[in-house]
């Protein structure tokens, strides 16, 4: 087995990015949110650090880098491809990332599918190294350079995501292994990456690599393979997590049970053949031209263009993310679009029992589902206030023996003696919630009328109550919808004209107090 004398490649991920702890995704918003002020503007650290002491506690690990958020300027943007740094008229320039701007600063944002798709692009050889100093000058960092070129020099090719997800299904496919019970080891991970008849390409056949992990099963552990060398090695692996396709064990990787449900999203990602080649031919070239070139490369910020998910083809950030609502820039134009998928042929799906399930890893991910509303739905459902929202309602109305029920498009149908109610939820922010409402009023008319129950009473629940008096009295004169809103974690309140539409709800939803 030609596994290398020395291990070149001795981590997945970066320890920079303490994404095990629990608030993490919440901190990654709050992150991208911040460059996300400056997008477009001109590069003013002084200014962008400001705003990030407005963050509660500075950040996850505050022992650690306490001054001038190190990590934030530098791993958010070159590992995890938030925003970079951009040339423009002799002067840097903020510039968030597409994906970032589509799936962390929207008004429904998915981290999930923002660490799946960024993940997918992530490699060795990377084009990382270089930073920006306060005199608006690049640095090249000399260890990252050292590890970059060593890379290079031994062919490296390796996307660990996307690598972890090939063995994945080779151990289904080839091996006949079921979800539930694949595991790989880290140490078997390990031997992967440092393995020249693996590493040296991106896309691995399933065959070769089942037949490699079976080898490694017999054969004698490396002397670099240490305690302390695995340890180093296994501890970034917590982003993987993040993706909400895989759990990490003692052991190793396995599936989640979205993994399991999703395992469609794993092949996908396995057969991408997306990668950075700028590095390609540099390992044949004399020590003067390789160094020249490798600068070059890196000066160039080749790597910045090329690592945002944004740029993958179309058909996987659907079947990822399980939407079609994406801006014309996004994908690979030379790859099959949403036309080229067959369609749902159901209407309008029937409506079933209320059964809770985590939302917030939930997607479209038949491909056969492609209708763009139902799409756009759905991702809008993956906010986890919404759900939690729709928990609570559903409970109430559960005390009430209304028998509550759902589809894609409706949170809740609800019938009350000879009344039916339809409820639209919506997570509400200072910033969305007059494009949310918007949202809810034509879906509720819409939902309505594809349900067939033109007497239906629609409902629009929102997180926060409008800060605009116009906004109650639009929705309830003008438009007719019944509005009720979340007061704090386990109270609803309604406007006074609502109180007799919510009489058989007067458990649970009260009228506001005026006085």
């Amino acid at each position: 087995m030609p596994l290398l004398e020395n291990p070149v490649l001795t981590k997945f991920f970066s320890n920079k990015i303490e994404s095990s702890h629990e608030e993490w995704r919440a901190y990654l918003l709050k992150v991208a949110d911040i460059f996300a002020m400056f997008d477009g503007e001109i590069y003013d650290r002084a200014s962008i650090e400001e705003h990030f002491e407005t963050i509660s506690g500075r950040s996850l690990d505050s022992g650690r880098d306490t001054s001038n958020y190190r990590d934030e300027f530098g791993a958010y943007g070159s590992y995890l491809g938030v925003f970079r740094l951009k040339r423009v008229a002799e002067q840097w320039r903020i510039e968030l990332s597409r994906l970032a701007r589509q799936f962390l600063c929207s008004a429904e944002p998915d981290v999930s599918s923002f660490c799946t798709l960024q993940l997918a692009l992530f490699q060795y050889p990377n084009g990382m190294g270089q930073a920006l100093q306060r005199n608006q000058t690049l640095r090249m960092q000399d260890n990252i350079k050292k590890n970059t070129k060593n890379e290079i020099l031994h062919n490296l090719r390796v996307a660990p995501f996307r690598l972890t997800c090939q063995c994945m299904v080779a151990l289904n496919q080839i091996d006949s292994v079921p979800l539930s019970d694949i595991e790989l080891s880290y140490k078997v991970l390990f031997k992967l990456v440092n393995d020249s008849s693996v590493n040296t390409t991106y896309n691995p056949s399933y065959t070769l690599l089942s037949e490699v992990m079976k080898g490694y099963a017999l054969g004698k552990e490396p002397s670099w393979l240490t305690k302390s060398s695995l340890s180093k090695f296994k501890r970034n692996f917590h982003i993987f997590e993040q993706t909400g396709l895989m759990k990490r064990t003692s052991n190793g990787i396995k599936l989640s049970q979205e993994g399991i449900s999703s395992f469609r999203k794993i092949c996908v990602i396995a057969e991408i053949d997306t990668y950075f080649s700028a590095f390609e031919g540099l390992s044949g070239l004399s020590t003067n031209e390789f160094d020249i070139r490798f600068e070059q490369i890196l000066r160039s910020q080749a790597w910045d263009r090329y690592y945002d998910g944004a740029n993958l083809p179309l058909y996987v950030i659907q079947e990822i993310a399980g939407i079609v609502d994406i801006d014309p820039g996004y994908g690979n134009a030379n790859t099959p679009d949403s036309s080229s998928l067959p369609v749902s042929t159901e209407a309008f799906p029937t409506l079933t029992q209320y059964v809770y399930h985590n939302r917030a890893q939930y997607a479209i991910n038949d491909s056969r589902m492609v209708d763009l509303q139902a799409a756009i739905v759905t991702r809008e459902k993956a906010n986890c206030e919404h759900e939690r929202i729709v928990q609570m309602l559903n409970a109430n109305l559960l005390l009430l023996n209304a028998e509550p029920r759902n589809n894609i498009f409706i949170d809740l149908y609800a019938d009350i003696g000879e009344l039916h109610f339809l409820f639209e939820v919506k997570s509400t922010t200072e910033r969305n919630y007059i494009s949310q409402i918007r949202k809810g009023i034509s879906q509720l008319y819409e939902y309505r009328f594809r349900l067939n129950q033109p007497l239906a009473i629609p409902c629009l629940v929102l997180q926060n109550k409008p800060k605009e008096p116009w906004v109650i009295d639009y929705l309830t004169r003008d438009r007719g919808i019944s509005v009720f809103w979340l007061v704090d974690e386990v109270r609803f309140e309604c406007p006074t004209c609502c109180a007799n539409t919510f009489k058989p709800f007067e458990s649970f939803i009260h009228v506001e107090c005026t006085d």
